[in-house]
C-alpha cells in the first residue's frame, strides 16, 4: 500500500475502528518506504566511505612519515604502492620485488636468445654446408664443361677431317718393275676424312739381267725407290689386301705404317710361279683409315 492509498482510506473511514486502522496502515507504509530508501542510500554512502577511507589511509601514511625537513619523503611513501595497488612495507621491498621480476624476465629472455643463437648457429652450419656443396657442384660443372668443350673440339676436328678431301693424287710407281696396264690406269691415292683409297691397274715387266720383279712369292716395293706415303696417308697398323688377278691368280699388297707399299705372294691357284710372268694383270684397290 502506498502513502496516497493510506491517506485516501483515512478520509473515507466512518467508524472509529476503521479510522484507527487506516491511520495505522498509513504510518506503517510510510515507515517501510522510508526504510527501503534509507537502505539504498546507506549502500551508496558505504561505497564512497570505503573509497574515502582508502584515500585517507594513503594520505595518513604520507603525513605520518613526511617531515618538514624532508618533504620529498611523501613521494617515497607514495612510491611503495605499485600499479596493481599492492602496498609494500617500504620502498626497498617494492624495488627488490620489481628487480626480482626484472631478473626473472631477463633470465627468460636469455634462454630465448640462447635458443635463437643455437638456431642461428645451425643455420650458419647449413649455409656453409650448402656453400661447400655449391662449390663442389661448380667444380663438377667446370670439369663437365671442359670435357664437353674437349669433346666438341675433338668432334669438330673429326668433322673437319671428314670434310677434308685431298682429291686424287698420282703415286710414283717402281717403273723398273711395273707399268700401267693401260693408258691412264696408273696408281692414284685419295684421302677423304681420313679414309684412304689407293686404286690403279698395273702390269709387270722384266728387270735388267732377265730378273723378274717377284721371284718365288717374295715381296717387292710398289713405289719408286726411297718414296713413301705422306704422313696423313699412312695407316696406324699394317694393312694387307688380297687382290684377284687373271683367272685363278691372286696376289697381296701391304701398306705399312712407315708409308711403304709392297706387293708379293703372287700365285695361280695353289702354285707360286718360280718367276712372275710378264704383262700379268694386277688390279689394285686398297682402302683403310689413316692414323
Amino acid at each position: 500500500m502506498t502513502i496516497q492509498e493510506a491517506l485516501q482510506n483515512i478520509l473515507q473511514a466512518v467508524f472509529g475502528k476503521d479510522v484507527r486502522q487506516s491511520i495505522h496502515d498509513g504510518i506503517d507504509a510510510i515507515n517501510k518506504e522510508s526504510k527501503a530508501d534509507m537502505e539504498a542510500k546507506q549502500a551508496v554512502i558505504d561505497t564512497y566511505t570505503a573509497k574515502q577511507d582508502a584515500l585517507d589511509e594513503k594520505y595518513d601514511r604520507l603525513l605520518d612519515e613526511m617531515s618538514q625537513a624532508n618533504p620529498s619523503l611523501a613521494e617515497v611513501v607514495d612510491a611503495r604502492q605499485n600499479e596493481s595497488g599492492t602496498v609494500y612495507t617500504n620502498l626497498k621491498e617494492r624495488l627488490d620485488t620489481a628487480d626480482q621480476k626484472q631478473y626473472q624476465d631477463n633470465e627468460e629472455l636469455l634462454v630465448r636468445i640462447s635458443g635463437l643463437d643455437d638456431s642461428v648457429t645451425a643455420n650458419q652450419s647449413a649455409i656453409l654446408s650448402n656453400r661447400e656443396n655449391i662449390s663442389n657442384t661448380n667444380v663438377q660443372l667446370t670439369t663437365f664443361k671442359n670435357e664437353v668443350n674437349s669433346y666438341k673440339t675433338t668432334t669438330d676436328n673429326r668433322i673437319a677431317n671428314l670434310e677434308t678431301d685431298t682429291g686424287w693424287k698420282g703415286l710414283g710407281v717402281n717403273m723398273l718393275a711395273f707399268a700401267e696396264y693401260s693408258s691412264g690406269s696408273g696408281l692414284v691415292i685419295r684421302n677423304v676424312g681420313k679414309i684412304v683409297n689407293i686404286v690403279g691397274t698395273l702390269t709387270t715387266k722384266s728387270l735388267v739381267g732377265n730378273k723378274t720383279v717377284i721371284d718365288n712369292g717374295e715381296e717387292a716395293s710398289l713405289l719408286l725407290q726411297g718414296m713413301t706415303l705422306p704422313e696423313n696417308y699412312r695407316p696406324k697398323n699394317g694393312v694387307v689386301t688380297i687382290h684377284q688377278g687373271s683367272g685363278k691368280a691372286i696376289f697381296m699388297t701391304q701398306v705399312s705404317p712407315d708409308g711403304t707399299i709392297k706387293i708379293g705372294r703372287y700365285r695361280e691357284g695353289n702354285t707360286y710361279p718360280s718367276t712372275l710372268p710378264e704383262n700379268v694383270w694386277l688390279p689394285i684397290n686398297i682402302m683403310y683409315i689413316a692414323k
